[in-house]
Parts: C-alpha cells; structure tokens; sequence
C-alpha cells in the first residue's frame, strides 16, 4: 500500500470515527432534553428516551425528521392512581431545524403518528381503592366483601375513562387522558396477570402530545 493511500485510508477511519462520536453525542444530548420535557409534562418520577435511525445527527441536519423516538416513563401518577409505566412509541417525527441550527433549541414540530401502552399493577389499584384487588389474568378481576370473592369489571368508558365496578356498586374511575400521552386516546384494555394494560395508536397524533416534547 502506498503511503498517500495509507494516508487516505486513516483520514477516512478518523472522520468516520469523528461521525459516529458526534453522533453519539447529539443524540444522549437529544435524549436527555426530550426526557426531561416529558417527566415535567407528566410528573412521571423518570423518564428516559432514545432516538432511533442512525445517524441520528444527519436526521436532524438535514432531513430534520427523526424516524423514530421511543419515550418510556415510570411511575406517573394519575388522579390517585399510579401508573407503573407509560411508553409511547412515536413516527416520524418532525424538528425545527431553523430553531436547531440558529438556536441551538431541538424543538419537535410535528408527529407522524404514535402507539401508547400504560401498565397499572394490581398493588396500585389495591392502593387507590384502599382495598385489595386480584388480578390472577385471563381478563379477571376480584376483591372481596366480608371475605367472599367478588367479581370486579374492569373497562374503558368515554374512551379514556378507566372504570372498576362490582355487580352492585362503582369502585374506580380515572381519566387516563389527563396524562398527555394517553390524552384524545381510544383506549383498548387488556386485564393480565397482576397488571392492567391500555394501549392505543393515535394517527394523527393529539395537539397534547406534541406540546409535551415540543420545547
């Protein structure tokens, strides 16, 4: 090899490895901000993000459009009831890139789409009702009265209202949408052992979900 193409070759391995470091950098820094814009916007106690489609600096320059950003937040406490966690899967998501060059500010403009799934733990359910709750799966839900079991419905109303109730008498209602990640959602529900799951896709994606990472 010829010392002008060893020199080629190294000046390519060092841009290369310039690339990817920068890259890794812009996106922890990306990561960071949209977290903590979501654990603001929620009260969840953590939250963490992580931009997806390499490279992800090349997204925000030049396309200013991320392919996709995946939000997970834990503990996020919801009118009494405490979710254990929320993650929101989002598409195609649109950065000002004005704002990001001049200003240095990563502000989210736009969201192609997005999935949704809350998890609440029978433990916390118990801790809202004051009472306990099982939930040994299958779609079932029991607590009891006087120590005999009773059968607890577990539903959605109004789309976004979790609701808990015997035969004879309304135990829980919780407006789930007031989380911004779940709100304008047409909640599905999945009663699973010791968990209840909601899930929904929103297309097009709410105003609330927007403005919770936008800046």
């Amino acid at each position: 090899m010829s010392r002008l193409l060893r020199r080629l070759v190294l000046v390519v391995v060092l841009l290369g490895g310039l690339l990817v470091a920068g890259n890794a950098v812009a996106t922890h820094l990306a990561d960071q901000v949209l977290a903590r814009r979501a654990e603001q916007a929620t009260g969840a106690a953590r939250a963490t993000v992580d931009l997806g489609g390499f490279p992800v600096l090349g997204h925000l320059l030049v396309q200013g459009e991320v392919p996709e950003v995946r939000a997970t937040l834990e503990d996020v406490p919801v009118h009494g009831l405490t979710l254990e966690q929320v993650t929101v899967q989002l598409h195609d998501v649109r950065i000002g890139r004005r704002q990001l060059l001049e200003d240095h500010r990563l502000s989210i403009e736009a969201i192609g789409s997005a999935d949704a799934r809350a998890v609440v733990t029978q433990d916390e359910l118990s801790a809202a009702l004051g009472h306990p709750v099982e939930l040994p799966g299958r779609g079932v839900a029991e607590t009891d009265v006087l120590g005999v079991p009773v059968a607890v419905q577990v539903a959605v109303e109004d789309g976004d209202q979790l609701v808990l109730q015997t035969p004879v008498l309304p135990l829980l209602r919780v407006d789930l949408g007031i989380d911004p990640f779940l709100s304008a959602c047409q909640l599905g529900l999945s009663v699973q052992v010791g968990q209840v799951v909601a899930t929904c896709a929103m297309d097009p994606v709410p105003a609330g979900v927007v403005a919770a990472l936008a800046s």
